[in-house]
């Protein structure tokens, strides 16, 4: 039999049963066309009609059955290619650019070298559960329809290529693994992409992606780079618990409102990218009113501009006692917190200074009044009044340190009632 008569210029690689000629290697053809124009393909790239079988034997290269039988075909070929590698050195790819395949199930399949299904169809849904894909596996400008395709617990141990691959029904890469670098660029998914508890060891590159549906990354680990930049999520996006090694890049991208970072833990507050990236998830959230993560991403933010070089001193110092006390504006709870440990503090401080042989003026009570009035009549200790009943207690350079740390108490206490009642205006404050 001929040689089928497609061509692509993927086929130029050294892989299996390849020539370096940009044509299809497979030899189990038949024939399509009228007499004397008929051309010869594979089961993967015959045309819809038009085969050339006047005896009427090839019942299972009909269009409505062809789908079953590309599908066993491609197996029995990757078999071969897989005990072929076994006998090699160094395996060789496994080269079928533009196929056409009905259902195929590699359920925990190991493809041992290369494996290119450029431009390839899979018309009825894919099975890759548990797969393991030791060399580079590319999927670039495939489509995935008809039913749902699955990656689920696969193990990409090299790049994962899906550039401009359509997923029109239900993805999953659930607990996928992509040791390599794993790229989505311009894909677009129709339906829901799963990919809650993936890995992914090296980049993963989702930049131009198109989320029509749900977009789920709950769990998920991203070791490297993670860039969604100019994505578009037309639907919920939940990436809760999931964690960022590296600063995410969203930047240009169109987030639903229903976008959920919840547990997200995001580690990198060091690089040279961390803030803008924040600033950017910061601004995104903030355009669709969701407060918390707004929030949580203003402090990120803040965080990563504390460890930047250039930052200046003064602000390092704002920010890090900032954060001290009230969590960068998130928490009402440590203000509190704090104002009842400064209290307490300088409440044992006057306890050493003030007298205690006055039965009234050296009483404990006296001690807690005066504590007491640092916060609700701040620099009272100024007054004339004031002045006057410490000077009746202790003596002259007594006083003046007195004086001084009521100052320092109420200083402090108004700033941290202060950044209470910010920290509550910003947890329930409604626009």
């Amino acid at each position: 039999m001929p040689r089928c008569f497609y061509r692509h210029s993927a086929f130029k690689g050294d892989g299996y049963q390849c020539d370096g000629s940009d044509q299809c290697w497979i030899t189990e053809t038949e024939q399509f066309g009228n007499m004397p124009n008929m051309e010869s393909y594979c089961i993967f790239h015959a045309p819809d009609d038009g085969l050339y079988d006047p005896a009427g034997l090839r019942d299972d290269w009909k269009k409505e059955t062809r789908g079953t039988t590309q599908a066993s075909t491609l197996r029995r070929l990757l078999e071969q290619w897989n005990a072929h590698n076994a006998e090699e050195q160094e395996p060789v790819a496994f080269l079928l650019p533009g196929l056409r395949c009905g259902h195929a199930n590699f359920r925990k399949f190991t493809f041992s070298g290369e494996v290119i299904f450029t431009d390839g169809i899979f018309s009825d849904g894919a099975n890759f559960h548990s797969a393991t894909f030791n060399k580079l596996a590319e999927f670039r400008k495939a489509t995935f329809s008809g039913n749902p395709c699955t990656f689920e617990s696969a193990k990409f141990k090299c790049h994962a290529g899906f550039h401009s691959a359509t997923f029109n029904d239900f993805a999953d890469f659930d607990s996928v693994t992509f040791s390599g670098s794993a790229e989505f660029r311009y894909s677009t998914f129709d339906n829901t992409a799963h990919f809650p508890s993936a890995t992914f060891g090296e980049r993963a590159i989702f930049a131009d992606v198109t989320f029509s549906f749900l977009a789920i990354f709950n769990q998920a680990t991203f070791c490297k780079e993670a860039s969604f930049t100019n994505a578009k999520f037309h639907s919920e996006a939940g990436f809760i618990s999931s964690r960022f090694e590296h600063a995410p890049a969203f930047g240009g991208a169109s987030l639903h409102q229903n976008t959920d970072f919840r547990g997200a833990d995001f580690l990198d507050v060091e690089s040279r990218d961390a803030p803008p990236a924040y600033r950017t998830l910061k601004l995104a959230m903030s355009a669709v009113r969701s407060r918390s993560e707004e929030a949580m991403f203003y402090a990120l933010e803040q965080d990563s501009l504390r460890h930047q070089s250039d930052t200046s001193l003064p602000i390092k110092l704002f920010s890090f006692f900032y954060k001290l006390l009230a969590n960068y504006g998130r928490s009402f709870v440590r203000p509190l917190g704090w104002l009842l440990f400064v209290s307490v503090a300088f409440w044992f401080g006057y306890s050493e200074v003030l007298p205690t042989t006055d039965t009234h003026n050296g009483s404990g009570a006296f001690r807690l009044r005066f504590t007491a009035e640092q916060l609700v009549r701040p620099f009272n200790v100024w007054t004339a009044q004031g002045a006057h009943q410490l000077e009746n207690l202790c003596s002259d350079h007594i006083v003046l340190l007195l004086q001084i740390a009521a100052s320092l108490q109420s200083i402090l206490s108004l700033t941290l009632v202060a950044l209470f009642l910010l920290a509550v205006r910003r947890q329930f404050k409604m626009e």
